[in-house]
């Protein structure tokens, strides 16, 4: 049996680029122990033995922490070098990421306890700087353990010349450090759990389909020349997590989106702060109930501070409630108000959930409104709803934490406004339903944002059209019927899709004019022009530009702020009307115009927006032609349908719409076709010049906040 030291190697369980990894035994203890191994020609090299001693030093400063992989020795055996560590038996990160994306529940599971493990470290001094999938190991309990320090360094050592991370989760100040000038070291960290988590979510395949300008070729080199390539480029965001895959909770992406920002700047700073986030969203889902600790008696009805919100219990609906906590009295005296009931409202599957009113008073000593909470009704436990669209800005914890009062502007005086409070959270809410209306002075309904300890504004209605790089129109949130039972196998079956979340889509397609201001700024080149004229973008430039690839427009919506469309976003501003209720079938239309048939093939595309029939309800202009346009999706079957189609899950990215060449059976809102990402000649020759695009943003972005707050 093959030994080194006194260790009884049984197997070989993984190769890296510096060696071997066994699994081996301790004779005396009868524990298994993981040895790593140096390979032999690389253990000769000054600069190798300086690693190795380094990472041996490194890891015995190491805290003993449940998330963290302990190295139980560090010996040289026969001339080569060894490092000896707990062994832990199942599997890592990369192995079930392979499987398929990780229901967010268990995703935010694993997360916290890579943040645990990162926290425990930097708290150290110490920055791991190699994160990546399979240096995450998950037992068979379920325990994430962080493991291979071989490149980590404590922030006291120069980092320069040094970067040996993979490529796929290397920060960009690591690459340039003109990117990190207000960077603390341990971001970079941050950055590459991002990327994991990123990946965790979505699953291998999805996550290299969402990211074809990267996985576009197969050689290992290139791809890692396109992560670094992707890393630097600042104006290179990854597609928008709820987009790739709509069904993900929206304050859950945002958490996985700000921890890989490129700009150090937009980047969370610590892991605790992530923990925080993580911990205030994780009750979040439906069927929890959260209790509230400030109940009292009907006599003592009264308004209490936000910062006084705790949540303290958590059971299931529609069970047995927990007992009330003992009530604690307030630590200051509270202004009396009459009483807010409590409103019972029914959901489906789990009974019964009440919602408490946040009430908004004037308060004569001092400008502005303070942020109160209405008293529940007596020997009553508080229900919330699963919060299905906002993004947490008050946690129970940082509320008590609340330095000063919250303090709200622009509200009506004397009047009573409320909010929904989900799990302690204040949530931003972009459709308040039944009594939970807020109305501002102009009649308008109006939501509320606020951040722990500071101001919060009201901020109206989003307007129906801004303008990004030219007009885009407004899509409220809310479900649609996707899909058509008589269309083509690939548009089956329908389905029911909710789109959580508010978005705003070009209303018209992009034109030549704008596409050549891009190719510009970014020194490319324009399209070749089509085979019917030679000269089409110089004379023809509110035509829309025609002959780009799906990169091409991935690029161009990058540069102008915004995304292509998801094929969900893209049929819903064109099938379904806005004044909906519900998701019936009377709701969605077969052309953009309506259910008639009208109009037909024409020989030349025409300036947008210049057929004014060719609208949909929602006022975007041109979807059933000019041109078909590319989205932002793989091709891939709808939910249930069983057609075989060689096609799915390949490169292949969707265009809907039709064009000018095509019938008018084939311009309904729910025809897609597919194309390779950079079509060939042959493609070109098969249409490929009636492909166009248009672009869309989601009204919660950074870029729609600032052009609503310019307006």
């Amino acid at each position: 049996m093959q030994r080194i030291d006194k260790y009884e190697v049984l197997e070989v369980i993984g190769r890296g680029a510096m060696g071997a990894v066994y699994k081996a035994l301790h004779p005396q203890f009868k524990k298994y122990v993981a040895i790593k191994e140096i390979l032999a020609d690389l253990a000769q090299h000054p600069e190798i033995q300086q690693r190795f001693e380094r990472e041996a030093e490194l890891l015995a400063q190491l805290p003993a922490h449940p998330n963290i992989v302990m190295v139980r020795d560090a010996l040289v055996w026969q001339g080569k070098l060894y490092l000896v560590m707990d062994y832990i038996e199942g599997g890592t990160l990369a192995d079930l990421a392979r499987q398929g994306g990780v229901k967010p529940e268990r995703a935010i599971a694993i997360l916290d306890q890579i943040l645990s493990g990162l926290e425990a470290i930097h708290a150290r001094g110490i920055i791991h700087r190699d994160l990546k999938a399979s240096n995450i190991l998950l037992g068979n309990d379920g325990t994430a353990y962080i493991s291979d320090f071989g490149i980590a360094e404590s922030v006291k050592q120069s980092q320069a010349g040094d970067v040996m991370a993979t490529a796929k989760c290397v920060a960009p100040e690591m690459i340039e450090e003109s990117l990190g000038r207000n960077a603390e070291p341990q971001q970079a960290d941050i950055y590459a759990a991002g990327i994991l988590a990123y990946e965790m979510l979505l699953g291998e395949t999805k996550f290299r389909h969402a990211l074809p300008e990267i996985y576009s070729t197969g050689e290992a080199s290139q791809i890692a020349r396109n992560w670094i390539q992707w890393h630097t480029d600042l104006a290179r965001p990854a597609p928008n997590l709820q987009r790739v895959e709509p069904s993900l909770p929206s304050a859950l992406a945002s958490i996985v989106e700000r921890m890989m920002a490129k700009d150090v700047n937009a980047r969370y700073r610590k892991a605790s702060e992530i923990r925080r986030d993580l911990a205030a969203i994780s009750t979040l889902k439906q069927g929890n109930v959260a209790m509230n600790e400030q109940q009292r008696p009907a006599a003592d009805d009264a308004t209490v501070p936000l910062s006084q919100i705790r949540n303290t219990q958590v059971s299931r609906i529609g069970g047995t409630p927990p007992a009330p906590p003992v009530q604690q009295p307030p630590s200051a005296p509270v202004a009396r108000a009459s009483r807010v009931p409590v409103w019972a409202l029914p959901v489906a599957g789990v009974g019964l959930f009440f919602l408490l009113a946040l009430g908004l008073w004037a308060m004569n000593r001092t400008p502005g409104f303070t942020v109160l909470v209405k008293g529940i009704a007596p020997n009553s436990d508080l229900y919330v709803n699963d919060i299905r669209r906002g993004i947490p800005t008050i946690g129970a914890t940082q509320a008590g934490q609340a330095e000063g009062e919250l303090r709200v502007t622009g509200l009506k005086a004397g009047e009573l406004y409320a909010l929904r409070l989900g799990c302690g959270e204040l949530f931003r809410d972009n459709q308040p339903v039944g009594n939970n209306k807020v109305t501002g002075e102009d009649g308008q309904e109006i939501v509320l944002q606020a951040k722990c300890g500071g101001t919060v504004a009201a901020t109206p209605n989003l307007p129906d059209e801004i303008n990004i790089k030219g007009p885009l129109r407004l899509v409220k949130a809310g479900p649609f019927l996707m899909g058509a039972e008589d269309g083509l196998p690939s548009e089956k079956p329908v389905h029911k899709v909710e789109l959580n979340y508010d978005y705003y889509i070009d209303k018209y397609e992009v034109t030549n004019r704008q596409f050549a201001e891009f190719c510009q700024a970014t020194n490319r080149k324009m399209p070749v022009n089509p085979f019917w004229d030679t000269s089409y973008a110089e004379k023809n430039p509110d035509q829309p530009v025609v002959g780009v690839t799906w990169e091409d427009a991935q690029a161009y919506a990058n540069w102008a702020g915004k995304s292509l469309p998801t094929e969900q976003e893209w049929e819903k501003a064109a099938s379904w009307d806005p004044k909906a209720t519900d998701a019936d079938p009377k709701w969605k239309r077969r052309w953009p115009w309506g259910n008639a048939a009208s109009g037909g093939k024409t020989t030349h595309t025409t300036n947008v927006g210049q057929k004014s029939a060719n609208t949909s309800a929602y006022g975007v202009m041109d979807m059933a032609g000019n041109v078909a346009e590319w989205v932002a999706d793989n091709y891939q079957p709808y939910p249930g349908n069983q057609v075989a189609d060689n096609d799915y899950g390949s490169t292949h990215r969707v265009w809907r719409g039709g064009h000018i060449q095509s019938e008018t059976k084939d311009t309904r809102t729910t025809t897609r076709g597919h194309r390779t990402p950079t079509y060939s000649d042959a493609e070109l020759q098969e249409g490929a010049w009636l492909l166009g695009f248009r672009c869309a943003v989601r009204a919660d972005s950074p870029k729609v906040k600032e052009v609503i707050k310019q307006k």
